[in-house]
């Protein structure tokens, strides 16, 4: 959400991995917790920082590389969206 409001470069597919691997890296943080301390309500803490935090770095991460790969969005879908008119 916040790459759609504030950044022209992201596209569909920017936007979609991010939020799947925002929300990939979440759940694993539970899987893992339900593996590592034996309940799915007591997740594993990656470097002590909660899940939320984990899956929104990669999020930002996931979302950031994939639309530096993938192509950019038409010129004139940024120019009617981030221009002033």
């Amino acid at each position: 959400m916040v790459y759609g409001l504030y950044w022209p470069r992201i596209n569909t597919f920017g936007a979609l991995a991010a939020m799947l691997g925002g929300f990939a890296a979440h759940l694993t943080m539970y899987g893992l917790g339900t593996i590592l301390n034996g309940s799915f309500y007591r997740p594993y803490l990656l470097f002590s920082f909660d899940p939320v935090i984990v899956g929104l770095a990669a999020s930002f991460l996931t979302g950031y590389v994939v639309c530096r790969i993938t192509p950019p969005p038409p010129a004139d879908l940024v120019s009617k969206y981030f221009e002033k008119h």
